[in-house]
This record gives structure tokens, C-alpha cells and sequence, in this order.
């Protein structure tokens, strides 16, 4: 059984709970709480801290009077738990028609995993209210197949660039595997794209051939971490997987939301954090409007959090000390990830609706957001203020700077991708070629070509160069 104890983030004038790791076999060991020194780590300051027993009697309490019989800590799987301070006494989880006293509220967000079901509660610091907040499928081994065709070679004729963007054009297709994937990302020699599963398909010049990460829950959001090893997988059931992409099919923890869809997903680039998106326009508690934050490592929930609308996009700055995250009122929260978690800037104006897609440029200074209203945003991120705008008919569901900075591109429901010089806000060229929705882009690292993902089933290479012959 795995215990561990959950990093809470919240976004008010109150001090970040500070948390670590948790084992039986080392809480035998634990010094006096005299005795710890306060560490400091990416997220905030960390300090160990009693695990509340009483609180999660309470709870397994409940969940035993829910499957009707007797549930202690050596019958679940795992659980976890995170003190956190809630905006008002609903802890998180408003339920329909109750009203809730708006005071800030000490409590606990608690998971257990029991009998492949993973439940959410939420309870006050005393153990006397506790709810179930919700549950779902807990997450399985995921099996892998593969392909016996490589994808073929690309030779470059150099970097794409504001220069020389008017002369982009085709360079391949590829017809995806299983139902038409969603979103993609590129790292290194791999490009990885989501939809029943994700896929991995080697773009080197000695390629293997194509990999397939099994699953059942839908792949919906998807990023690689810097060093190109580890792939973050957000599904439409709330799961977010950890793969190694070193190892076929590695597996380096799954965990989950409280059942939303992930909306998006993102990795800090020094590898260490996971942040999803989730919330559903359509229904759900508003609790499940939020950021949740993992540990990249070892799978550990770090904390959430939380937002007034559903969530659509979330993106780290190059240097990883921001954190951005768009909603669906149309607005952009900025918080910072070095002071613990604080909210330091809120973009507002540039949308009148969900915000699908983030990116930073590759020196930090700006940030391009995309809408569903159709318009895509530039802006400054020191002074929060609109840059450039484009505005479209068709809902814009991602954007991605070239790795030089001098080029944004922008692909949604018009079918086209759009490129942009970022100095100027000119309209470099219009690609076209695909059939549907333009779900995703991706430049490779060395900005010598862009891919793109379509609702017709077809991963599209675009370039100022030519497929390698034979």
C-alpha cells in the first residue's frame, strides 16, 4: 500500500501548506517536528507534518458505509491526503442547492484507492464534515503494439523562420493509427499523438518503427518534458499517465483528476512537475474547475488549484518560475511558481471565451493564447499587456511559436494553419491541406519543421524541405 501525503496550492492572501513524502517505514524514523528544517523546492516551502488520523478514520469511515463492508488503511491500494484552505465551507465541492458560509475554510482533500475505484473526499480540519466529493475508474496497466513501417526520413533545407515562412509547404503524410487523434507534440528524434491511445513515431534517419501506449480512456492533452524521455497523457476520464518514452510502454505513474476531462497538460521544464487543466462547460462541482499539479517523479498529487471557470490550457515559461493557465470567462492567470504559487498577473480583454491553447515564447517575454472566440492573442507577459491580435471565424485550438521566436502558428476550425511574424503580427502564409479541424501543432526542436494534427485522421509534416528518396 502506498501512502502519501499531497502538496495543497491555493490561490488566496493565505500561507501555502507546506508538505512532503509519506511511508510507513519511514514514519518509524520521522524526527521531532522540533527537529525539521524547513526545505526549499520549486512549488513553495516544504515542511513535514503529521499525518491527520482522525480525518481519515473519518473518511474510510464513510467509504466503508458506502461498499458495505469494513475499509482500513490495509485494505486500499493507496491514499493520499493534502491539508488545503478552501474559499468558503463547501471544501472545494459545492453540492447542488445548498448554500455555503463564504469564509475561508481549512480542511482536506483525501484519495483512496479501493478495489480499482478512486475516491475523492474533501473534510474539515476537525474530521466533523465529510463529503465525497466523487469517484472514478482507477487506472490500469496499459498494453503496447506496434507497427512494422518506420516513418520515412525527412531532409531539411534549414530552420523555419519569419524569413523564409512564405516558402513553407508539404512534406508528408502520415494516416494515423485508430480513431482520428486529437493532439501532438515533438521532442527530439519522436513525435507523439493522442487520440484512442498515444502513439510514438521515431522521425530519425535510423527510425523504428512506430510504438503504440494502449489504454481505454481517450487521450485528449498531451506533452513531452524537455529531455524528450517522459510523455504526459491527459484523458477524457480524468486520468493523467506518465510515460517513459526510453522504454516501450513505460509506464512511470498513473494518476487522476477528479474525473473531468483534462483539458491540457504541461511538464516544468526541469522535469520535475506535471500541471492539468480540467473542468467541463457542461456541468460538474465547481471544485473541478482547476489546475491539478503532480509530481513528475513519483506520480505524488502535489496539490490543485482552484478556478472560477473550467480550465481549458495551462503552459510553464521557458525558465519554469510561471505558470499560466486560460479559462473559460475569456481569461489568462498567471501565477508564480518560484514564490509559492502566487497569482501575479490576470490577462483580461484579448477573449470572450474558453481559451484552448497557451504557448510562451522560447525567450519568456511573450505569451500567444488561442480562443474559441476564433481570435489569437499576443501578449506581453512583464506588463500584461495585448501585443497583437488576430481575429477569425473559426475557433482557434492551438498555437506554437518556432523555436527561433520569430514565428507563430495557429491551427483550428478553419481546417489551415496560419503562420505569423511574431515582430511584425503580418501573415506570413496560410497551409492548407487537411480536411478538418487542425487539433494541434508542434514545430521539432530544431525549428526545421512543423507538424500538424487533423480531426481527418492524418499527421501532416510541413517544411522548407523534401522527403529523403528510398
Amino acid at each position: 500500500m502506498v501512502v502519501r501525503k499531497l502538496l495543497a496550492l491555493v490561490l488566496l492572501t493565505v500561507p501555502v501548506i507546506s508538505v512532503t513524502v509519506i511511508s510507513r517505514a519511514e514514519r518509524a524514523s520521522w524526527p521531532l517536528a522540533s527537529e525539521i528544517r524547513p526545505v526549499r523546492r520549486l512549488l513553495g516551502e516544504i515542511n513535514a507534518q503529521e499525518e491527520p488520523v482522525d480525518v481519515i478514520d473519518a473518511a474510510l469511515a464513510d467509504l466503508s458505509q458506502r461498499v458495505g463492508e469494513t475499509v482500513t488503511r490495509e485494505d486500499v491500494a493507496s491514499y493520499s491526503w493534502a491539508e488545503q484552505v478552501f474559499p468558503d465551507a463547501s471544501l472545494g465541492c459545492p453540492q447542488e442547492g445548498q448554500v455555503y458560509a463564504q469564509v475561508v475554510t481549512r480542511g482536506y482533500l483525501l484519495l483512496f484507492t479501493y478495489e480499482d475505484t478512486t475516491y475523492d473526499y474533501r473534510a474539515t480540519s476537525d474530521g466533523q464534515a465529510v463529503t465525497l466529493c466523487n469517484s472514478y475508474p482507477a487506472q490500469a496497466a496499459v498494453e503496447v503494439q506496434s507497427q512494422d513501417a518506420p516513418v520515412t526520413p525527412l531532409v531539411s533545407a534549414g530552420p523555419i523562420t519569419a524569413e523564409n515562412a512564405a516558402q513553407v509547404g508539404p512534406l508528408g503524410e502520415i494516416e494515423l493509427q485508430g480513431s482520428p487523434a486529437a493532439v501532438l507534440d515533438w521532442s527530439g528524434n519522436m513525435i507523439a499523438v493522442g487520440g484512442e491511445s498515444v502513439w510514438v513515431y521515431p522521425t530519425g534517419a535510423d527510425s523504428a518503427p512506430p510504438f503504440q501506449v494502449g489504454g481505454d480512456d481517450p487521450v485528449t492533452s498531451l506533452a513531452f518534458d524537455d529531455t524528450g524521455r517522459l510523455i504526459v497523457a491527459g484523458g477524457q476520464n480524468g486520468a493523467v499517465r506518465i510515460f517513459d518514452a526510453s522504454q516501450v510502454g513505460g509506464v512511470v505513474e498513473a494518476q487522476g483528476t477528479s474525473g473531468q476531462t483534462v483539458n491540457s497538460v504541461a511538464i516544468s521544464p526541469d522535469g520535475r512537475v506535471v500541471a492539468a487543466a480540467s473542468g467541463s462547460a457542461s456541468g460538474g462541482n465547481q471544485g473541478d474547475n482547476a489546475v491539478w499539479l503532480w509530481s513528475a517523479t513519483n506520480g505524488q498529487l502535489l496539490g490543485t488549484i482552484t478556478a472560477d471557470a473550467p480550465v481549458g490550457s495551462v503552459a510553464f515559461s521557458p525558465e519554469g518560475n510561471l505558470l499560466a493557465y486560460g479559462t473559460a470567462d475569456g481569461s489568462i492567470h498567471l501565477v508564480d511558481t518560484a514564490s509559492g504559487n502566487e497569482e501575479v498577473r490576470v490577462l483580461e480583454g484579448g477573449h470572450s471565451d474558453l481559451i484552448r491553447d497557451l504557448a510562451f515564447s522560447p525567450d519568456g517575454r511573450m505569451l500567444a493564447s488561442a480562443g474559441m472566440d476564433g481570435v489569437v492573442q499576443l501578449w506581453d507577459v512583464e506588463t500584461g499587456e495585448e501585443v497583437t491580435a488576430q481575429e477569425g471565424d473559426d475557433a482557434v485550438l492551438s498555437v506554437a511559436f518556432s523555436p527561433d521566436g520569430s514565428v507563430l502558428a495557429a491551427g483550428g476550425g478553419d481546417n489551415a494553419i496560419h503562420l505569423w511574424d511574431v515582430e511584425t503580427g503580418e501573415n506570413l502564409a496560410v497551409l492548407t491541406g487537411h480536411d478538418s479541424t487542425v487539433g494541434d501543432l508542434a514545430f521539432s526542436p530544431s525549428g526545421e519543421f512543423l507538424a500538424s494534427i487533423s480531426e481527418d485522421g492524418t499527421l501532416r509534416l510541413w517544411g522548407t524541405s523534401f522527403t529523403a528518396e528510398g
